[in-house]
């Protein structure tokens, strides 16, 4: 991956070490997990190895995925590393992955015994390789299409089985009185547990992290791949997850909770506050077909409402939800072919307030920022076959061509409004374009910063801007595909870290600490006032993912102005919190009282 104006870049931005698993990226985010103030990374890879990046508070990371026991199999950390195999060193049998294929391998030494047993799918086999390998196939009859295939190994040899679906699970069985310690399964070579195991892989999508249980500790919600559209013939096999931070690790309470998958291809998740509802309810995207909304009850426990809410017929391909018209609870946004869809809660339920015309149909993200600078949420839908700026004109969207502002009319594949030289104005990151950086008169002019030049086309790519070291300015990381195929494939994702060295304006950062019901003040506006200026974000306009949630830190350019001569925050149930005088370029924390003012 080139970047456009190289001296430019070194002088403003300055590449970090990160390590972060990109093979089959799907997702990107930043959660401080552990509510101490430091953001830290995360992905989801689809059937392929996440990445969770610890932050030290200096922007150093370190991968405790496997530590936490969040790996897609929690037996086998590793099983889902299908980029390399294991060191085939000491004789044995092992099992371990290549791309979609399942791998079976023999290494013969001397004293070596036969290893036979079975291996169970419940799905064909679209292709059985030749092999070194004694092997039998058994595709049960009768409609069926479980596959079992019988192996009997000694010396080396080699088996690869294709299965046609590999979000399923393989169970292993192996016969007789085998040495287990001679059973390496995965990269990481860890030995099963008894002779018969079960192999796991969870095509995981989005991750929505938010402290839902009483002990104020960051659980996360895991939306699942839905099995190519065939759900409904593994009922049950396949589950969303629910990991609750129960102090000694995490538990998988989903089902406990009454979180049903059903038939829904999962794909975005999130937690929103509804108005008239205690705690936070969870939103969940389902490809092709309407969303979920789980809402939680005084027990704890959560039931689908999307269709008693009116959400029955709501489809989209991205969705957001933004507090359109400053009432403090948000609406649900949905991006439907060409247009944008706003829907509004009235009356008890949700109902299509506004459709907007958008100037390209592959809108992948909607960035949410001020643009204007009059305190409420305007709107950027990048598109490769264009883009589209959505001024909110009080609680309406306006669709404005944005080549009238000096920003590009198309090729934008994802967005971010950032202040990312801290001048308390929002600029604007587009990839492929870079950074656009806005004036006083409200266009923008191109710094060439960040601007990816490829030998091949840019396919696809995720952003996200944070503090990833306390110095103030707000840091990025990138990741891109690229792909010069015809047919647009490709998986060879590259994530980079770039720490912003360049920004020289003063700054504030600001986290919340909501009630019980509200933890992390979704839905709160903070206003921070000086030097005759005020500037107005929500918690979640920071956030940078796809389809995952988990950045709730609102962040504030001061310019030249060293202090903030206020910071004020009104809370989606009305109150309002009020700090004076907080110092510059410090993060503070604002609690909820709930014995602030109430708006007349």
């Amino acid at each position: 991956m080139a970047l456009a104006g190289r001296g430019r870049d070194r002088r403003w931005f300055a590449e970090r070490p990160l390590g972060l698993a990109c093979w089959n990226l799907f997702d990107l985010g930043v959660v401080d997990r552990r509510r101490r103030g430091h953001l830290d990374v995360f992905t989801v890879n689809h059937n392929s190895r996440q990445s969770l990046l610890e932050n030290d508070g200096s922007g150093r990371f370190r991968d405790v995925l496997s530590e936490l026991r969040l790996d897609q199999d929690r037996v086998f950390p590793g099983w889902a590393d299908d980029v390399s195999a294991p060191p085939l060193v000491e004789p044995g049998l092992y099992l371990y992955r290549e791309g979609n294929s399942l791998i079976v391998r023999s290494v013969g030494g001397a004293g070596h015994e036969w290893i036979s047993g079975t291996l169970s799918l419940d799905c064909p086999v679209r292709d059985l390789a030749p092999s070194e390998i004694d092997t039998v196939v058994d595709r049960a009859g009768g409609g069926s299409t479980s596959t079992v295939v019988r192996f009997r190994a000694r010396g080396p040899g080699r088996l690869e089985l294709r299965p046609e679906l590999v979000g399923l699970p393989v169970t292993v069985r192996l016969d007789g009185e085998v040495a287990l310690g001679r059973v390496y399964v995965g990269p990481t070579m860890a030995t099963p547990p008894a002779p018969e195991f079960v192999l796991r892989l969870r095509d995981r999508h989005g991750m929505a992290w938010a402290a839902i249980g009483d002990a104020g500790r960051l659980d996360v919600f895991v939306a699942r791949g839905g099995l190519r559209g065939r759900l409904e013939h593994y009922g049950g096999v396949v589950r969303d997850e629910l990991f609750v931070d129960t102090g000694a690790g995490y538990e998988d309470h989903a089902a406990r909770l009454g979180i049903g998958k059903g038939v829904c291809r999962s794909r975005q998740a999130g937690w929103v506050p509804l108005p008239g509802a205690h705690g936070l309810h969870l939103f969940v995207s389902c490809h092709g077909a309407a969303p979920q909304l789980h809402r939680r009850g005084p027990d704890g426990r959560f039931v689908d409402v999307a269709v008693d809410l009116g959400l029955g017929d709501v489809r989209g391909d991205h969705f957001a939800w933004v507090d359109v018209d400053g009432d403090g609870w948000p609406e649900l946004l949905a991006v439907d072919g060409a247009r944008l869809l706003v829907h509004r809660f009235d009356g008890g339920r949700f109902g299509v307030h506004q459709s907007v015309p958008l100037r390209g149909d592959r809108v992948r993200k909607l960035a949410v920022g001020d643009y204007d600078g009059d305190g409420d949420a305007d709107l950027f839908a990048p598109s490769p076959g264009g883009n589209t700026l959505l001024v909110n004109d009080g609680g309406t969207y306006r669709p404005v061509d944005p080549r009238t502002v000096g920003l590009p009319g198309a090729g934008g594949v994802t967005a971010s409004w950032v202040d990312f030289d801290n001048d308390g104005l929002d600029d604007l990151h587009l990839v492929p374009g870079g950074l656009f950086r806005r004036r006083g008169d409200g266009t923008f002019a191109a710094t060439r910063l960040l601007e990816h030049r490829l030998p091949a086309t840019v396919a696809d790519a995720r952003v996200t801007w944070f503090d990833s070291d306390g110095t103030g300015s707000r840091d990025v990381v990138v990741a891109v595909v690229a792909t010069s195929k015809a047919d647009g494939a490709g998986f060879d994702w590259v994530g980079r870290l770039f720490a912003n060295v360049g920004a020289a304006g003063h700054w504030l950062q600001v986290d919340l600490e909501g009630p019980p019901d509200n933890p992390h003040g979704l839905g709160a506006a903070v206003r921070v006032a000086t030097a005759g200026r005020t500037w107005t974000r929500c918690v979640g306009w920071s956030e940078g993912s796809h389809f995952s949630q988990g950045h709730y830190r609102v962040y504030f350019g001061l310019g030249r102005a060293p202090l903030a001569d206020s910071v004020t925050v009104t809370w989606p149930d009305g109150t309002v919190d009020t700090l004076g005088r907080p110092a510059g370029d410090e993060r503070v924390t604002i609690a909820h009282t709930g014995s602030g003012d109430r708006p007349a």
